[in-house]
């Protein structure tokens, strides 16, 4: 398990990249702190079976 910071107000974006890269057919996500009320935004980006470029997964 990995645990990454996130942001500390409400727009700033966080990014992190995985290196090495992961392939996963599912990728779970365990809040594991937070201030006032619980809140999470996410997005992952890689490359399609096939393609070079990295394009956002829709997930």
């Amino acid at each position: 398990m990995i645990t990454f910071r996130g942001n500390s107000d409400r727009n700033s974006v966080v990014t992190h990249p995985l290196s090495p890269p992961i392939r996963a057919r599912f990728i779970r996500i365990v809040v594991v702190s937070w201030y006032g009320h619980i809140s999470m935004r996410a997005g992952f980006y890689g490359r399609r079976p096939g393609k070079s470029s990295v394009v956002w997964l829709g997930l």
